[in-house]
Order: structure tokens, then sequence, then C-alpha cells
């Protein structure tokens, strides 16, 4: 499964099989966690553990969760460069579960996380931001995982035509453009309460993409982190590369957050 396939088919899944991950499952995602940087500031730390049956070794996730036996741990400086970081280099290892068909699922608010932090080895100095489970989807959702979904209708997304533009914030991105598809894969990303806080500007020279933010918020920066890997990595996927940077002349908008620039190199 390519990453762009991945992008297209993860969920956020609550409900696992009750079996651990194979070693070259753990061994590959244990790499990726490792190597993770911080590609906006801030410090990060990410790291993959194997979960005891109760305590310190568990975290608690008000029965959200149902079956996981192993946990990726996300640690972040507290800034809002590292929650970008963060949001940004877990989705890439979040996304490469997906290729091994594996679920996963961004926990930022609903879990207790303090004693877990310390039973994972979190850096002084860092807090435990998110959790995510990792592993093999139970075929049937159970009770509290329907609710949840429901609730915040997470499978529903806004229209294309609503968060993307071309040149100013009235104009649709054009049918042909080349930015469709990382447009597409940024419309499908998650979000915490599946809120979709981005908005991107393609500029009319075709070689740069603003991208803003809708309202401020605890998980806002790891949300945009996410959806700014979707980007990246679907852009690669159709042979662009670029770079996220800050620029002076991204179009202003009275009720939103200019964030980065993506330029082609």
């Amino acid at each position: 499964m390519s990453i762009y396939d991945a992008i297209m088919w993860r969920t956020s899944v609550r409900s696992y099989l009750p079996a651990t991950l194979t070693d070259g499952q753990r061994a590959r995602l244990s790499q990726m966690s490792a190597a993770a940087t911080a590609p906006f500031g801030g410090r990060i730390a990410i790291s993959l553990i194997k979960a005891g049956d109760g305590g310190e070794t568990r975290p608690g996730t008000y029965g959200v969760i149902r079956g996981a036996r192993d946990f990726f741990v996300i640690a972040t400086d507290g800034s809002p460069e590292a929650k970008l970081s963060a949001g940004y280099a877990f989705e890439r290892i979040v996304l490469e579960a997906a290729a091994m068909e594996l679920g996963t699922c961004w926990l930022a608010v609903t879990f207790r996380g303090n004693a877990f932090g310390r039973a994972a080895g979190v850096p002084d100095g860092m807090e435990v931001t998110a959790v995510s489970p990792v592993g093999i989807p139970a075929g049937k959702r159970h009770l509290m995982e329907r609710i949840t979904r429901a609730v915040i209708r997470e499978s529903a997304r806004r229209d294309f035509n609503s968060m993307f533009f071309f040149g100013d914030f009235n104009t649709p991105v054009p049918s042909g453009s080349h930015f469709t598809r990382a447009l597409e894969a940024v419309r499908r990303a998650p979000s915490s309460v599946n809120s979709q806080p981005w908005r991107a500007v393609v500029a009319r020279d075709g070689l740069r993409v603003h991208f803003y933010f809708t309202r401020p918020g605890d998980c806002t920066m790891l949300d945009m982190g996410i959806a700014l890997c979707h980007f990246a990595e679907a852009c690669s996927c159709d042979g662009i590369e670029g770079d996220f940077i800050t620029v002076e002349d991204a179009p202003a908008h009275p009720k939103m957050t200019y964030l980065r620039t993506f330029i082609v190199k």
C-alpha cells in the first residue's frame, strides 16, 4: 500500500484484536519513532511501548480504547512549535502503520497520561502530549466507539471548496491543479473532535500553497502538523518536492491565522 493509499484508507481505530505487533512491525515502527525529528522546532520524543494489563504501564482512556496491547507515546516541551512538529512527525509514523494495515487513534485529551508517561520514560522537561494505540483492528466496533464516532461525526468532512482556495479566499482551486490530490489528502486528515481547522490558498504562480488555521486551541497545532504531513507526503507521491517556510506576502484573512507556506523546489 502506498502512503497516499494509506491516507485514503486510514480511519481512527478504537477497537483492537488482543494481539501484540509482530517483531518486524515493532522493529520498523520503533526505528521510525527513535529517528523522529522536530521539523518546525521545539523538542519532541516518540516511543513505542508494550502496555501491561493495568496500572502505570497502561494509559487510562475512559473506555474509549479496547483490546490494544501496544501504544505510542508522543512527548513535547509543550510549545506550539513542538506540537506542530509532533503532529507532523508522528502522523508520518501513523501512515507507515496504516500501510501495514494496522490501526491507530490519536488521543490528545481522552487519556490520563502522567503516570503512563513516567513509565514510558518521557525525558525530563517534556510532557506527554498525545498517545496512540497501534494494532490489528477488530472486526466490530464496540458500543463506546460507535457513540464517539457519532457524537463527533468523525467520518464527515467539510466540502473541498470551503477549505481550499486559489489566489484569494473567494476563488475555488481549478480542477486541473497539480495540488488537488495533496489538498484532498489534507481534507482526509484526522483532527481533534473532527474540527478540521486547516485552510489553504494556492498562489496564482502555482509554486506556493499558504496554510492557515481557523481557531486556536490545545490541539490545533497537533492538527495542523498532521495536515502539513498529509500534504507533503501526498505531494511527494505525485513527484512534487518542497519545503515549509514563513513568507511575508501570504494573503491575510480577518478570521484565520497564517501558519506556513509550502514552496515547490
